[in-house]
């Protein structure tokens, strides 16, 4: 079996190499050549030569007949090399080879027809010699060209007709004027049936704009001769009528003015007619530019490039006309020169000469109020970094008040807020409590009772009642309120309430004489605890 198959992959590997450098046969090829028939004389025509195979490589002869003239030649694989040479028989050797072919068509030439040739006259031309390559040579058959001259192109451009239905057109019709004129209503948009003749229907016509705007309107022929050489334009001016109804505008103003040099002064206002603008002494000359505010605007002069008067100051007028040719608005700009530089800044005085003195002062002295010298005093100028108290300071919807006034004010304010202040602090609360009184087992500690006095009669309020007493009958009766001993509690509440408040009127003090005397008496000291504060003063004065 091990034999066998090397037996096998010997045979195919032999057939192989047989293969491979054995001679092939071409592979067939043909070439063709294409071009306009018909050749005017003095005009041009292109051939082109095509391999209907792939190849790699072309060679061979091109010679073209008598009254043809080789202008032009090119390739066109755009990755292929050529070489086109003239040789000894008055024809053309080429070359032309690479890889990958863009398209089947290999090259092409240009030849011109002689001026001198008459109608219907022969030209030839022929692609001789040919060898084809893909990897051998591979001849290919001649192939040629045949063609005739035609009528010479005429330089002709000239119409014989222009016409139209809406217009009528002045002067009449001729080839040789180029310009007419025609007037129509302000209904007509454009010309209706309009159309042209040509002398020589091999020549170019074009027509532009036929649509009319109030005002002028220009139609316009271009004509161009069948060989190019000449051009004629015919010109129709064509004026629609206004509108009847419409008013023309009368703006006369303008929207921009400026100089090429300097600035004016002040800034361009169109409700402001006179400038000023200062220019360099070395300026001789600027331009004025202007545009009008209406676009309708008949027109603006004074515009443009302007000389400077050898003077220092030059007035230059621009002036706008209105489109109702009536109206007009001018502007004038005095354009001032600077004055030399001759190593000092010069002092520059513009206007009138300045006023004189009317009133006699004499220097150092303030002139009067009707002199044209009448300076107004000025308010001192606050130096920086230093403060002043100004005499007047100025209030809102009063105005300008003494700095005196206003302290007065400002302090009868103050006294106001002082005293508003104060009652309102004076003011009782609605409530107040204590702390402890709620807890009678609060932090505060309790006081040890004073010792009572001996002896000490008490005189029992109203309504009160007092706890029984020992008195000893041997010892007399002091009847004073500062014997009469008040357990002290820890605090009182005092209450204000209007809807339980009880105005409780004096008693009527008693004479010394009626006042009963009881025996002294210890207090209850729960009922001092129920007694309020204005109770227990009463009960005090009382005693």
């Amino acid at each position: 079996m091990k034999r066998i198959s090397h037996f096998i992959i010997t045979l195919a590997l032999t057939a192989a190499v047989l293969l491979t450098v054995a001679p092939r046969s071409a592979m067939a090829a043909s070439a063709s050549v294409s071009g306009e028939s018909t050749v005017r004389p003095g005009q041009s025509v292109t051939l082109t030569l095509s391999v209907d195979s792939s190849i790699m490589g072309l060679e061979g002869t091109f010679t073209c007949g008598s009254g043809l003239t080789l202008t032009n030649y090119d390739k066109f694989n755009s990755g292929w090399n050529m070489e086109f040479f003239p040789n000894a028989s008055g024809g053309y050797n080429f070359i032309v080879y690479g890889s990958s072919p863009d398209s089947n068509r290999i090259l092409s030439v240009t030849l011109k027809a002689s001026d001198s040739l008459g109608v219907n006259t022969s030209l030839t031309a022929a692609f001789t010699n040919l060898v084809a390559s893909d990897g051998s040579d591979i001849p290919l058959s001649s192939v040629t060209w045949s063609g005739t001259t035609g009528a010479a192109l005429r330089n002709d451009a000239k119409l014989y007709g222009i016409t139209c239905t809406n217009a009528t057109l002045s002067p009449a019709f001729n080839s040789d004027v180029f310009t007419y004129t025609a007037t129509v209503p302000y209904t007509t948009e454009k010309l209706e049936g309009l159309d042209y003749f040509r002398n020589n229907n091999g020549s170019k016509v074009s027509v532009s704009g036929n649509t009319l705007a109030v005002g002028e309107n220009t139609i316009t022929f271009k004509v161009v001769s069948e060989d190019g050489s000449r051009t004629n334009y015919y010109k129709l001016i064509i004026t629609r009528q206004a509108d009847p109804n419409y008013k023309k505008s009368d703006d006369a103003t303008l929207s921009a003015l400026g100089l090429s040099v300097g600035d004016l002064t002040p800034a361009f206002d169109p409700a402001v007619t006179d400038y000023a603008a200062y220019v360099p002494f070395e300026t001789k000359s600027l331009t004025v530019s202007a545009t009008a505010a209406s676009s309708k605007a008949a027109g603006v002069t004074g515009a443009g490039e302007v000389t400077l008067s050898e003077a220092d100051e030059t007035a230059l007028t621009v002036t706008c006309t209105a489109e109702d040719g009536v109206s007009r608005q001018s502007y004038t700009v005095h354009v001032v020169r600077m004055p030399a530089y001759e190593g000092m800044l010069p002092t520059i005085i513009l206007g009138d000469e300045p006023p004189e003195c009317t009133c006699g002062a004499a220097e150092g002295q303030a002139h009067a109020q009707d002199c044209p010298l009448y300076v107004a005093p000025q308010e001192p100028v606050q130096k920086p970094g230093t403060w002043t108290l100004p005499a007047k300071v100025k209030l809102p919807l009063i105005g300008g008040v003494s700095l005196l006034a206003v302290a007065a004010i400002l302090g009868v304010l103050l006294l106001i807020v002082v005293f508003l202040l104060g009652y309102l602090l004076g003011q009782p609360k609605a409530e107040e409590y204590d702390d402890y009184d709620d807890d009678p087992g609060g932090d505060e500690p309790e006081e040890a009772p004073a010792p009572q006095p001996k002896a000490a009669p008490v005189i029992q309020p109203e309504g009160r009642k007092a706890a029984p007493q020992s008195v000893d009958p041997a010892e007399p009766v002091a009847f004073r309120a500062e014997n009469l001993e008040v357990p002290r509690r820890r605090k009182m509440v005092l209450k204000f309430r209007d809807d339980q408040a009880e105005e409780i009127p004096p008693e009527a003090p008693a004479k010394a004489k009626d006042v009963p005397v009881s025996p002294p008496t210890q207090p209850d000291e729960h009922d001092l605890e129920r007694m309020s504060l204005d109770e227990l003063l009463r009960d005090i004065k009382n005693m």
